[in-house]
């Protein structure tokens, strides 16, 4: 059943790979993106670090990113290709190796512009699932330890 976020994921133009229209990335994709070795949504703040790439331009180019988005970027972008990922389920080793292939017909980089390309197409992916989850209201007193209790 395809909710409006992802009917809105789907009409959003800025979901494409090339010419290629990306998939939700919906709660399945996500925990077999979690299978498959993704940090996302577990990531501190010592994870980040500055990358310098160069863009088609050839200008050098700081992006603010954590150590392990490029994996997550090829983690997603590829999962995201993938029309139907229910197969993905039971093989999470197998399903790796075959985004890194995708990766590398694609000319995947940590260093290059189709790598920042993933990148920021997997930014604005978590951005639009960071907003999407809403946080949960306690209604309820403070306990003697300062903890809220209640109910949700």
């Amino acid at each position: 059943m395809s909710t409006q976020a992802d009917k809105d994921f789907l009409t959003s133009g800025s979901k494409k790979w090339g010419e290629q229209l990306l998939q939700p990335f919906t709660p399945q994709r996500q925990a077999i993106a979690s299978e498959m070795g993704m940090h996302w949504p577990h990531v501190d703040r010592k994870d980040f670090v500055t990358l310098t790439i160069q863009n088609e331009a050839g200008e050098d180019v700081n992006l603010l990113h954590y150590r392990q988005s490029f994996k997550d970027s090829v983690i997603a972008v590829w999962l995201c290709l993938q029309p139907s990922c229910r197969e993905y389920e039971a093989d999470a080793e197998a399903a790796m190796a075959l985004a890194w292939a995708w990766a590398e017909s694609e000319g995947i980089s940590r260093t290059n512009s189709k790598g920042a390309s993933a990148l920021a197409l997997w930014l604005t992916i978590t951005n639009e699932v960071s907003r999407s989850i809403g946080k949960p209201e306690i209604k309820g007193d403070t306990g003697s330890d300062g903890e809220e209790t209640g109910e949700l």
